[in-house]
């Protein structure tokens, strides 16, 4: 009895402590990942900055520019393909740190080189080591929340969005002060690269299973549909990264130092909207929360192209933001219920899809304004999310 009294005593107290040390299970690697997914931001839109001083350096009109932002897609496209199997064979940590490292490298050059090949080829370098780094990264936040068994995602991409804002805002703060774009780029780069290198122990260093999922699958039907929906969704997101700066110098007679602003105002919309969107989603209802997204993108866009002054192209860039926050997430949530193909496997081919938006809509923007005029540019890519409000038909339809 006495024996059976004190085993039960010890049992009780070793709970307690269980439960004393461990609140939260999986605390440092969710914490690694919201970092890393900070770090990624801060790096791509520490480029956005970066653009208008890049075409000056140059010397190119904006069909030019539009053809060497071309780099960042292909290297995309020739690493994010490679990237689920590099992490089966090396694991997340070494491809992540490898690739981010990569990318925290080639960044300071895209502030020296005065060659339009030499400059396209760095971009091909710095698109594949970001794109890739943000393959990886997804693939391991999936496996985190896989493993948490809570919902995770969402949280982890509010923190690209503030470390966007980051990034574009604080090389803007350094050129504004007059630093040298090499030393702000490479201040931004050291940063970046010694908080992902703190953090680096807390991610895993390979999947815990196996995983028999292709890595892209062709679309078709009514996923087909919601793909190239998310496509334009993609491409007007990431317009405003490159070419908010652009618009802002050139038509609007911003200084270089403070045209990284407008790209800032925009992803601080977007992470203040992202972080109440479940709330949003839940109150209001997908289909509410879509229209009413695209309405806010499509009056932002024209209002950026459409009115003078300085104010009302910042309100466009807010609405923009606060707009196009949500609509990717309801996209996905109706692939992951869809009956024309298994569930994951339009997922999949939704999200591959879309990466053509994300990877080439800058250089689709630089043609068209090569051809008529930034300001109509920005105009039609209002018209652009007036169609894709018009689609809202097609979440209910996979």
């Amino acid at each position: 009895m006495h024996r059976a009294l004190k085993a039960a005593r010890q049992m009780a107290l070793g709970l307690c402590a269980t439960k004393v040390m461990s609140p939260r299970p999986f605390a440092r690697e969710i914490f690694a990942t919201r970092m890393v997914f900070f770090t990624v931001g801060v790096m791509i839109a520490a480029w956005a900055p970066l653009v208008p001083l890049a075409k000056a350096r140059v010397g190119l009109d904006d069909g030019q520019l539009g053809l060497m932002l071309l780099g960042l897609g292909i290297g995309g496209l020739i690493t994010m393909p490679l990237t689920g199997p590099m992490t089966a064979v090396w694991g997340f940590r070494r491809v992540i740190l490898a690739m981010f490292c990569a990318g925290v490298l080639v960044l300071p050059a895209l502030t020296v080189f005065d060659g339009f090949w030499a400059m396209t080829i760095a971009l091909v370098l710095f698109g594949g080591a970001i794109g890739s780094t943000d393959v990886a990264m997804n693939l391991h936040a999936a496996e985190i929340e896989r493993m948490a068994a809570r919902p995770l995602m969402s949280n982890f991409h509010g923190m690209w969005s503030i470390g966007a804002f980051a990034g574009s805002a604080g090389m803007s703060v350094l050129l504004s002060f007059g630093l040298m774009p090499i030393f702000a780029a490479t201040l931004i780069s050291a940063l970046s690269f010694v908080l992902t290198i703190f953090v680096a122990k807390g991610l895993l260093p390979k999947p815990a299973t196996p995983s028999d999922e292709p890595l892209f699958v062709v679309p078709r039907g009514s996923i087909i549909v919601l793909g190239a929906i998310c496509f334009c969704v993609y491409l007007s997101e990431h317009a405003v990264l490159d070419w908010s700066a652009v618009f802002l110098t050139s038509i609007k007679d911003m200084s270089a130092g403070n045209a990284g602003f407008g790209y800032a105002v925009f992803a601080f919309s977007m992470t203040l909207t992202r972080f109440v969107g479940d709330r949003l989603r839940a109150r209001l209802g997908d289909v509410n929360v879509y229209v009413l997204g695209g309405l806010l993108a499509a009056i932002g866009y024209i209002l950026i192209g459409a009115v003078g002054g300085i104010v009302g192209p910042f309100i466009g860039f807010a609405l923009v933001g606060a707009g196009v926050a949500n609509l990717v997430p309801i996209i996905f949530s109706a692939a992951g219920r869809a009956r024309a193909m298994p569930s994951h496997l339009a997922l999949t081919a939704v999200a591959t899809v879309a990466h053509g938006g994300l990877l080439f809509g800058p250089a689709i923007v630089g043609f068209v304004s090569h051809a008529t005029s930034l300001t109509s540019a920005f105009i039609l890519l209002g018209g652009l999310m007036i169609f894709v409000t018009l689609n809202v038909r097609s979440l209910s339809r996979v």
